[in-house]
This record gives C-alpha cells, structure tokens and sequence, in this order.
C-alpha cells in the first residue's frame, strides 16, 4: 500500500513539473516561424532525387524522419514535447501505482545474501 502512495505522488509531481515547464517554454519562445515560405526548409525535387539516388527511398524516409525530431526540440514544439513526455511519465507511475506489489522490492522468498564462493 505504501508503494501505491509513492508511485501516485511521483507520478503527480512529474506531471505538475512537466506541464509547468511546458507552460513556461510557450510562454517564453516566440511563435514558430514557418520556413515554407519560397520552398525554405524544404528540400527541392533535385535534392530529394538525389537522396533516393545516394540511399534508396529508405534514405529519404530517414531523413525526414530526423528533420521532424530535430524540430520537436526547438521553440514552441518543445512545450508540446515536454507535456507528452510529462503525461507518458505520470501514466507509467499511475500504473505502478495500480500493481497490487511493489514491482522493485525484492521477493519475499528470496535470500538478500549472495551465496558463498564455492558452496
């Protein structure tokens, strides 16, 4: 029982951070600019056709995969991010909470005490 007090006051107290330091980073960071403008920040049909060229579609794939995470940690996206990681955080110690033992105890049954060398 003890256990599921901790694991509920834990899992309060990481989703209260990461919601207030979400808050605190929209507050903070200017509106995202957006780079679409003239084709900015978007590679042309020339590069991408070269990627395919240099790595197969795998490669292009990567690549925007990577640009997509880059930009996740920068300005406004970062609050988003830091909230999404608050919540998965506080739902993993809610449902530790939930389990009827301490999943990190050791068992009841077992001996703390390393055998000794040679028995």
């Amino acid at each position: 029982m003890e256990h599921q007090k901790r694991f509920r006051r834990i899992g309060a107290a990481i989703l209260v951070a990461g919601l207030l330091a979400a808050a605190v980073v929209y507050c903070v960071q200017p509106p995202d600019e957006e780079n679409d403008l003239m084709g900015l920040g978007t590679p042309s049909k020339r590069d991408l056709y070269q990627m395919e060229r240099l790595g197969g579609k795998a490669n292009v794939v990567a690549n925007e995969l990577t640009t997509w995470f880059d930009s996740r940690w920068h300005g406004r996206k970062l609050a988003t991010t830091l909230a999404v990681l608050a919540a998965a955080g506080a739902g993993v110690c809610f449902l530790f909470a939930r389990l009827p033992h301490d999943p990190f105890a050791p068992d009841e049954g077992s001996d703390p005490t390393p055998p000794a060398p040679g028995a």
